[in-house]
């Protein structure tokens, strides 16, 4: 009697666990053996650890956990989107705005790589010059912003929220994850090719320079989020660190 209790007590536990499910411990149950293991591969058999279906999407809008099944952030009604890696996909619709007017028409508002003085110069603008500005995102005391300036041409960069007359730009969770180039790239100022090269300007033999900025294959880097197939990320390079945008295909998550 004792042994048929047993059984029927095993036969319970096993059914109380789908089979090829990775388990919250990290172990997983191998069909073939009936037995549970911990490694990438079943040593009995060579079956493979199953892959374990996400239980949750981060909204990149609030950064809150969302239930997998839910196609909405019930939050801030921000869509589920799939992504080419582990961050999150957004659309950057923004708000505008424009450069605050300086009292001297040959002064300039200062721009930033990234949200901080820390972070290398990106260009100083004069107002008049900005034919249009978005505000896309605010990280503390700066905002990204999407800018076409008629000299240069369009623009991501960061300025200080005083610069801008309307700064009533959405925070958003910047989480990052590593990530690394599969090839030498050349990063841009926004997701596409409409948006400007960066570039390094060299003064030399009393002449400036003017170099493209590439990192080579293999360079990690820290993405934030995915756009328009473009990846906003910040990683070195010869300016220093900096935030630039580099293509969805030529990234991969770091292992």
């Amino acid at each position: 009697m004792k042994k048929v209790l047993l059984v029927l007590l095993t036969f319970v536990l096993l059914c109380s666990f789908p089979l090829n499910t990775v388990l919250a411990d990290g172990s997983w149950y191998c069909e073939t053996c009936g037995a549970y293991r911990d490694s990438e591969f079943c040593p009995v058999c060579g079956a493979q650890r199953p892959a374990s279906e996400a239980s949750a999407w981060i909204c990149p809008k609030c950064g809150n956990e969302i239930p997998s099944d839910y196609q909405f952030c019930p939050d801030d009604g921000t869509k589920k989107v799939i992504s080419h890696g582990s961050w999150p996909v957004i659309e950057l619709n923004g708000t505008g705005t424009s450069l605050r007017s300086l009292s001297d028409s040959s002064k300039r508002h200062q721009a930033q790589f990234g949200p901080g003085s820390q972070y290398p110069d990106a260009g100083a603008y004069k107002p008049a010059k900005a034919t249009s500005v978005i505000a896309l995102f605010k990280e503390g005391n700066y905002v990204c912003v999407d800018m076409t300036y008629t000299t240069v041409g369009r623009r991501c960069v960061y300025f200080k929220a005083s610069a801008l007359s309307n700064a009533s730009a959405d925070e958003l969770a910047m989480n990052s994850y590593s990530a690394r180039t599969k090839a030498e790239v050349q990063p841009m100022f926004g997701p596409g090719q409409i948006y400007d090269p960066v570039v390094q300007k060299v003064a030399k033999s009393g002449k400036t320079l003017t170099y493209n900025v590439t990192i080579p294959a293999g360079t990690s880097i820290n993405v934030f989020f995915e756009s328009n197939n473009w990846v906003f990320a910040e990683f070195g390079c010869a300016l220093g660190t900096i935030r630039a945008w580099i293509p969805v295909n030529q990234v991969e998550a770091a292992r």
